[in-house]
């Protein structure tokens, strides 16, 4: 008799046909049962490894989301002396990682229709620490740095604005560097959302 996979492997698993699953059909379109068969599983297993549904997309969410390597690009982005070099940088990033990972986009709009963003949140304000860091090895002038939180939801912005529209093939999509440029004017002269 050939023994099952370890736990490590059935979480592991669980969580990549989790993944696949709802970023094809949807959060209420995937059933536990179809996630155990994809799995290679039974049902009853999944709740050894999580407590129900929400808290399997929590953990999904947290497994396939880019964040570890955002603040390792984030790192990476603070050696540009120049502040809009080191934006750049790290919006060609998140591009490819997107470009690698497209699906991941999916479960984000999952998280932010059906948990109205509560995974996204707790993403953020880990996040947010390190961001400001890297604002300051960019040599950021103070007026940014004060506007760190304001210039992260601006390179989210950015990002969704030069990377949705080529991936949706939608006419008259603005470059990156403008929405980029603008938004660095903007925040450089206190315009920014504070």
């Amino acid at each position: 008799m050939r023994a099952g996979p370890r736990a490590p492997e059935r979480r592991a698993a669980l969580l990549q046909a989790a993944y696949r699953l709802f970023t094809r059909q949807g959060y209420h379109g995937t059933s536990m049962r179809q996630i155990a068969r994809q799995a290679g599983v039974a049902p009853a297993t999944i709740y050894h490894y999580f407590a129900d549904k929400r808290a399997l997309f929590a953990a999904v969410y947290e497994h396939y989301h880019p964040y570890r390597a955002v603040a390792q690009w984030l790192v990476e982005a603070a050696r540009e002396a120049d502040m809009h070099r080191c934006l750049q940088r790290l919006l060609r990033h998140l591009h490819a990682a997107l470009d690698q990972q497209p699906e991941f986009l999916n479960l984000v709009f999952i998280e932010w229709v059906e948990f109205q963003g509560r995974h996204a949140r707790a993403r953020w304000e880990a996040f947010l620490p390190q961001w400001q860091a890297a604002l300051a090895q960019c040599q950021a002038s103070p007026a940014l740095q004060a506007q760190a939180p304001a210039l992260l939801w601006g390179l989210i912005g950015v990002f969704i604005m030069s990377y949705l529209p080529g991936r949706l093939a939608l006419p008259h999509a603005l470059p990156p560097e403008r929405l980029l440029r603008a938004m660095l004017q903007a925040a450089a002269s206190g315009d920014a959302i504070p």
